[in-house]
Parts: structure tokens; sequence; C-alpha cells
């Protein structure tokens, strides 16, 4: 009774409909997955799961959005009842921003982890959410372009840390510049 009366009122998307969606939300997946898959090689606290979790999941509330904006123009206007689909992006970048939150851990002294991993995360709910508006183009090139960044600048991150423990001198929180000569407007300790 209920699902096929369901049906042939119309209130169940096309079987074809929701194939589209899963192969959108696939899409999604794999798209994310290529920026979790550096993060996984990284040995990043997020990884290839997370990132295609992220994406997925975003392509999916799009997804079901729309469908229920069709549902909701289709059927008779509900009193009070506005449809925006803006609403369901704010909502996913609330809801991703808590998870790449997660991901932030602060250690001894100013050193601070997670950061670029928590990005990655919000960009890849982007990615998942560009996938869900038919901009595959786009969101693949991007994901492209964030794996590059992510070698890239990760590459040269570390040549720069390397870099500084062979420097003659560190710099401390107060400015001074310990191993170096003094310019004559330092003041001695």
């Amino acid at each position: 009774h209920g699902f096929e009366s369901c049906v042939s009122r119309g209130d169940v998307m096309s079987w074809n409909g929701q194939w589209e969606n899963l192969a959108v939300m696939a899409l999604a997946a794999v798209v994310g997955g290529l920026v979790g898959l550096e993060r996984e090689f990284a040995d990043k606290p997020a990884g290839l799961r997370t990132h295609m979790f992220v994406a997925a999941g975003a392509a999916l509330f799009m997804l079901m959005g729309n469908e229920l904006i069709d549902k909701y123009h289709l059927d008779a206007p509900v009193a009070g009842l506005s449809a925006d689909p803006i609403r369901i992006v704010q909502a996913i970048v609330i809801g991703i921003s808590f998870l790449g939150a997660g991901t932030i851990v602060h250690q001894s002294g100013e050193r601070v982890e997670g950061l670029t991993t928590a990005a990655s995360i919000f960009f890849t709910a982007g990615l998942g959410i560009a996938v869900s508006l038919g901009q595959y183009v786009l969101a693949s090139v991007a994901a492209a372009a964030a794996v590059c960044v992510l070698l890239a600048v990760g590459w040269l991150e570390n040549a720069i840390g390397r870099a500084r423990t062979t420097l003659p001198f560190k710099r401390y929180n107060n400015g001074t510049r310990e191993g170096l000569p003094k310019t004559g407007g330092e003041r001695e300790p």
C-alpha cells in the first residue's frame, strides 16, 4: 500500500533520478578521496575515508535539499515554510567546521597541528557541494589543484623547517636573535 501509493502520487522521485543521485555521490566521494589520499599518505588524523565521507555527505545533503524543494513546490504551499537552498550550504559549512576543529591539536609552546587537515576537510565539503551542483570540471580541477598545493607547499614547508635548524640563530618570542652580532640598537637582556 504505502510505497506503491506514494509512487503513483509522484511523491517518490523516479528510480532513474535516484541512481543519478547515487552516481553524483559516488563522484563526490572519488573527488574528495583525491584530497584524502594525500592526507592519508602524509599520515594525518583525517585521511581517505574521512574526506570521501565529507564530500559524499555534502553532496547528499545538497541533493536531498533539492528533492525537498521540488517536493514542496509540487505540493500545495505550506504556511510558514520557505525553501532556501543556501541554508543547506550554511548548515554544511557549520557542521564541517566542527569536524575540522576536532583535527586541530595544540602542542607544547606555540605549535599547532592539524590546521591544514582541517582546511582540507572544509575544502572537501566544497568539492562535494560543487559536484552536487553539476560542476564536475570545477570540482575535479580544484581537487587536483588542492593535491598539488598539499604536496608542493608541504615539500616547501619541510625544506624551510630543515633550513631553520641549520641557520646560525633562532628567533625567540621576545625578538632577540641569539648568535647574530648586535646591530647597535639592541639592548642587553
